[in-house]
């Protein structure tokens, strides 16, 4: 048994080269959590809103820069879609990792940037960024005041970093189902709920079947963004 990530699927759209194939060397078995993504902009920019960042950036096409801890993540495709979702040109600066992301954001050296809520709303309860919208299928339960970039304009619209658990291709069914069943099982415990909400993470599970299908729509979902971004034929 091993823990699956969105990054695995981000590295098979945008790594032909990879050793082994997520998704068929892996069975699906249960979502575990998710970390929702809040994106947040310098407040000099001067948008209160998703739509007015939009707006910015149509009427000053390529000159808005959006941060990233790297290229081909979660928080780079994401805002890739955004683009091509919204037909604006961003230009993207990336990082190595998120503490430097976050610390040209604060300084205005970026417009905006997709970052984990834990690591972003510390800042915007600060003051020193504005918070315009989640870039999860729900509200974030650290940030349920902020609107989703779905509410804001962009039906459908989810992008979150994610980690379940899958195990090797070929383990049979019943144990499938059984290892399913134990995770949901913890899943409903509010202790393990609430020690994961504590460290900024949102409790997910379900069934095999539905995450292989999640999957599957994952791979599509970020293979249309690569190939937005220029990194995949």
């Amino acid at each position: 048994m091993y823990i699956g990530t969105s990054s695995n699927i981000t590295n098979a759209v945008t790594s032909p080269n990879l050793r082994f194939d997520f998704t068929k060397d892996f069975t699906p078995i249960a979502p575990l959590t998710g970390l929702p993504l809040i994106l947040a902009v310098h407040p000099t920019l001067g948008v209160s809103s998703f739509k007015e960042l939009v707006a910015l950036a149509k009427s000053k096409p390529g000159e808005l820069t959006y941060a990233s801890v790297g290229p081909g993540t979660v928080p780079h495709l994401a805002c890739e879609l955004i683009g091509v979702r919204t037909q604006v040109k961003f230009v993207h600066v990336p990082y190595q990792g998120s503490p430097p992301a976050v610390t040209d954001l604060l300084a205005g050296r970026v417009s905006f940037m997709l970052g984990v809520a834990s690591t972003i709303m510390p800042h915007v309860e600060a003051g020193r960024l504005k918070a315009l919208a989640s870039s999860s299928a729900k509200r974030a339960q650290i940030a349920p005041n902020i609107p989703t970039i779905a509410e804001a304009g962009l039906p459908d619209f989810d992008a979150s970093v994610w980690f379940g658990l899958v195990a090797p291709a070929g383990t049979p069914r019943a144990v499938i189902d059984k290892l399913a069943a134990a995770a949901n099982k913890a899943l409903e415990s509010e202790d393990v709920v609430a020690k994961l909400r504590k460290q900024g993470f949102e409790p997910l599970g379900g069934p095999p079947d539905e995450f292989a299908r999640f999957i599957a729509r994952e791979i599509d979902k970020w293979s249309a963004a690569a190939k937005a971004a220029g990194m995949k034929s």
